[in-house]
């Protein structure tokens, strides 16, 4: 009788085991990440694969980077793309555009582009910049207008020469040349460049910036969020709780990178300061940091075709509650 009960007991534990699993069989997210190899914006993914975060928050995501937050947003439009992570003046210029997006989370909340130039260059102070020739990405985009904001604070307006030098590490090349007094980019780019005393920073775009500044965020198509809120709500709170891994863990988050992008072990740690401090702990996204980034496109006209965007509209606060 006993090994009859035991028996009976181990199939109802077998089919209740089968049932909880089916029941609770995680749900696909396809993430995407707007640039490739930069620190603040891989760690985080690789921290959720690595320790089961994703898993934790009942989902099978499937990671994809690119190469820009707009090339991701045509992605996401293709429906290829549930959730990005990308800049949030690229998302900006979407919504100027008619793209039906919206804001779900605050990612990391400044920006880190600077003004590099050789470490031999005569440029000593901001305002040796005048009559000197930049390079940026190129002419009409993010790079420049970040040119053209610190000119014009510096009463240069007009003074400096802009170069649309590409994108990547060919901008930077440009100055190694000779063909260009200065490179507007990310630390990234040039932080192995820095210590091996070939660059060094000569102004940092934020001290130059309205503050707050909406920087990198979350975000997704409106009717994916509608469709699915359950889906994008444990998306944002797996995506928070691995930027507080990253923050908590930094030996583990600074071997990482260094395993995936073959920095040495100085530019890991230099990088990883400015993660300490920007990278978004509760997602909370900010009103007056979207109202400054949209004035800014539209005082650089780097939106040729500017909408009327009701601030309100740009996010939504529920996943971050």
């Amino acid at each position: 009788m006993k090994k009859k009960m035991v028996l009976v007991l181990a199939v109802m534990l077998l089919f209740w085991a089968q049932g909880l699993g089916q029941g609770f069989a995680a749900d696909k997210l396809r993430l995407g990440t707007g640039v490739k190899l930069i620190f603040r914006m891989d760690i985080v993914p690789l921290a959720a694969e690595e320790h089961g975060i994703w898993k934790r928050h009942g989902l099978d995501v499937d990671w994809r980077a690119f190469r820009g937050t707009t090339t991701m947003i045509k992605g996401m439009l293709a429906g290829s793309i549930d959730l990005g992570v990308g800049q949030a003046a690229t998302y900006l210029q979407a919504l100027h555009r008619g793209v039906p997006l919206i804001a779900i989370s605050d990612y990391y909340f400044a920006p880190d582009f600077a003004f590099y130039v050789r470490n031999t260059s005569r440029l000593r102070r901001p305002q040796d910049l005048k009559g000197t020739s930049i390079s940026v990405t190129r002419l009409g985009g993010g790079t420049h207008a970040f040119g053209r904001i610190v000119a014009r604070k510096l009463g240069l307006e007009g003074q400096v020469q802009f170069i649309s030098g590409g994108g990547g590490q060919a901008k930077v090349a440009l100055v190694q040349a000779g063909k260009a007094d200065v490179v507007v980019t990310s630390p990234d780019r040039m932080v192995e460049l820095v210590i091996k005393g070939q660059f060094r920073v000569l102004l940092k775009v934020a001290d130059y910036l309205p503050k707050p500044w909406a920087s990198t965020i979350v975000f997704a198509q409106r009717d994916f969020v509608k469709s699915k809120p359950d889906v994008t709500q444990r998306g944002v709170r797996a995506i928070l709780e691995a930027n507080k891994f990253v923050l908590n863990n930094p030996d583990w988050a600074i071997a990482k990178w260094r395993e995936v992008s073959r920095q040495s072990e100085e530019a890991a740690r230099i990088l990883y300061k400015d993660i300490q401090r920007y990278l978004s702990r509760d997602g909370k996204l900010s009103p007056k940091g979207f109202e400054n980034v949209n004035r800014f496109l539209l005082d650089y006209k780097v939106v040729r075709k500017p909408r009327q965007l009701a601030i309100e509209k740009l996010y939504t606060d529920r996943f971050t509650k």
